[in-house]
């Protein structure tokens, strides 16, 4: 990523206040140049499973173009 954008990314603060909703998305990536957005969370269940839940969102619109929700077993680490 150019550093420029790197600079802009980090102002968002995104780890805490996110693009989670229709108009962050569309401002986040007019800052980034980008057409297309992966916004998501992860939490971790019982059993070391994580269950993932990914949004595809359009810069243009905000709207989510696709989502998917899918548990991993967490079994690449040591507990």
């Amino acid at each position: 990523m150019p550093e420029d954008k790197n600079e802009k990314y980090g102002e968002l603060k995104l780890q805490n206040t996110g693009a989670k909703d229709p108009e962050s998305a569309k401002r986040v990536g007019r800052m980034l140049g980008a057409d297309l957005l992966v916004i998501g969370g992860m939490v971790e269940l019982q059993g070391k499973v994580l269950e993932l839940n990914i949004r595809l969102a359009s810069v243009e619109s905000g709207e989510a173009v696709a989502a998917v929700t899918g548990r991993v077993q967490k079994d690449w680490v040591n507990q």
